[in-house]
């Protein structure tokens, strides 16, 4: 919820993955800290000799979520993810919202995913934490293909 101000603080800013179904989500909050979610465009060049400046177009779309959490192998969130970066093939959804997934008009982006990295790192003087990288991945339900899409929560 954004404050007086109008603004959005990171910390209310929760990661969420789905242990239920596409159609009946049970989305189970990951405790996660500094929460990334950068989003680029590939490029295609379509200059000509009508002017000096090169033109140029999106093409396809990149997106994912990094993130870290405090390793605690009793977290149910924590296993999930770092098993998931263990596995080949294990498919997640997932969805970064603005606040609460359960409160009415907050927004966020919703999409199947897999763990590409999970780097576990033990400084001298820090807790023990896990760096992962979270990339969508193709995934067919009701023979459709499910993309990474803007979420509203009705």
């Amino acid at each position: 919820m954004p404050d007086q101000l109008g603004a959005y603080r990171g910390k209310d800013a929760p990661l969420y993955y789905n242990s239920g179904t596409r159609a009946s989500p049970t989305w189970v909050r990951v405790p996660a800290r500094d929460k990334n979610m950068p989003i680029s465009w590939g490029e295609a060049d379509v200059s000509t000799d009508e002017t000096d400046f090169k033109m140029m177009l999106k093409t396809l779309a990149e997106v994912g979520i990094d993130f870290q959490m405090v390793k605690d192998i009793s977290n149910t969130a924590y296993t999930a993810l770092w098993n998931a970066a263990l596995s080949a093939t294990t498919a997640i959804e997932f969805a970064l919202m603005n606040g609460d997934i359960a409160t009415t008009g907050n927004r966020g982006v919703r999409f199947f995913g897999q763990v590409f990295s999970a780097t576990d790192n033990a400084a001298l003087e820090d807790g023990q934490l896990v760096d992962f990288s979270v990339k969508p991945t193709r995934w067919i339900e009701s023979d459709a293909l499910a993309p990474p899409l803007p979420y509203t929560v009705a």
